[in-house]
């Protein structure tokens, strides 16, 4: 009755609180830099707006596209370009005879 109590921890108990210690100790002492720097320097994709050179285009990204072959030839070559970033496509087109004549 007159003697003091003797607080002991059991094993369960030291190991939570040793790993909690861990834990706060690693959150506000450790080094994040390097998961800063590699999240805010992440590379983003460049959208050109500029169409891609070597064919003549025959409309622009959101432009209307119109094209007419002339008389008693139809359309012989179609090429597209889609960009993602955009969400839109180019066309180009081009004119000849249709099968037989050459």
């Amino acid at each position: 009755p007159g003697q003091a109590e003797e607080t002991t921890m059991d094993g369960n108990k030291m190991t939570k609180f040793l790993l909690l210690l861990i834990a706060v100790d690693l959150l506000l002492f450790s080094s994040t830099e390097g998961w800063f720097r590699r999240r805010r320097y992440r590379r983003r994709r460049y959208c050109s707006s500029s169409r891609p050179s070597g064919v003549a285009w025959k409309n622009n990204w959101h432009g209307s596209l119109y094209f007419k072959c002339p008389a008693r030839k139809s359309i012989r070559v179609w090429q597209s370009e889609h960009r993602n970033c955009k969400g839109d496509r180019i066309h180009y087109f081009k004119c000849g005879y249709g099968p037989g004549r050459y």
